[in-house]
């Protein structure tokens, strides 16, 4: 099997918690993972932290930015009069929901921390419904923002407090908001007619397009200039179905924790 090792996320984090902290230092002690990353790399980090930290074990890295950011448009769904809200500060809700008639729904990206698979998959693909046809979303999630900007849904992300490594390469990517400046900002005018998003993700969006391709040797299919919406590539409930999906999903859990387990009383 040969890898393509693109939009990875590793968290190296002091403070992170035991299985991820253990996870770098399994990347860390072992010579034949890192000789693995290095000959199939340069690997693709999601974020500067990862990219660091893979720099830092003498991995060769470059910032890919997050495969998010390659979602298509399903067909059939149209920009509907939603404001969805996604794990937003509750006073942040009650703000919205008091300057406009359009509905509100609120979501959470919180699951069940042993929701199986096939259901988790299943969700995912109902918010991501649910990001295309809103109106605006408005969200604290880095995993909220992305897949709306892919999707071409308006969308302001809340920020507070210290900066999250995680977030650093989104830059000029979204519209960015401490909840105070977000609370001085809104007004009904605001949320009937949003700020649209910057086209400044087209660039790692594209990239990302043409490293994938490149390494399978198959394109997706694109949108048309008139914004046609595109196919998915395939229904999340079915890939899981599959049982290739089902056998290297079983394989890395196994190796995982084969390869964590002597650590598990450190």
């Amino acid at each position: 099997m040969t890898p393509l090792f693109i939009s990875m996320h590793i968290n190296a984090n002091p403070r992170a918690s035991h299985a991820r902290r253990a996870f770098t230092d399994v990347i860390r002690q072992s010579r034949p993972i890192r000789d693995l990353l290095c000959r199939h790399g340069p690997v693709g980090a999601r974020d500067q932290p990862t990219y660091d930290f893979l720099k830092s074990v003498g991995v060769p890295s470059y910032l890919s930015g997050c495969l998010t950011l390659t979602l298509n448009r399903e067909p059939g769904l149209v920009r509907g009069d939603d404001i969805v809200l996604v794990d937003v500060p509750p006073v942040i809700a009650e703000r919205v929901r008091s300057l406009t008639e359009r509905p509100v729904v609120e979501l959470t990206h919180v699951l069940g921390r042993f929701t199986p698979a096939p259901h988790s998959f299943a969700a995912a693909q109902q918010v991501l419904r649910s990001y295309q046809r809103a109106h605006v979303v408005i969200t604290t999630r880095l995993h909220v923002a992305l897949p709306s900007l892919a999707l071409g849904t308006p969308v302001l992300l809340v920020r507070d407090g210290v900066e999250d490594p995680r977030f650093v390469p989104l830059g000029g990517l979204v519209h960015r908001f401490a909840s105070d400046e977000l609370l001085r900002a809104l007004s009904g005018r605001f949320l009937e007619d949003p700020p649209g998003n910057p086209s400044t993700h087209l660039t790692l969006r594209n990239e990302l397009v043409d490293r994938v391709a490149a390494f399978t040797g198959k394109r997706p299919v694109a949108a048309t200039e008139g914004g046609e919406a595109v196919p998915p590539a395939v229904s999340m409930r079915r890939a899981w179905n599959s049982a290739p999906i089902r056998h290297w999903s079983g394989f890395g859990w196994r190796w995982l924790r084969r390869t964590l387990a002597p650590r598990a009383g450190s």
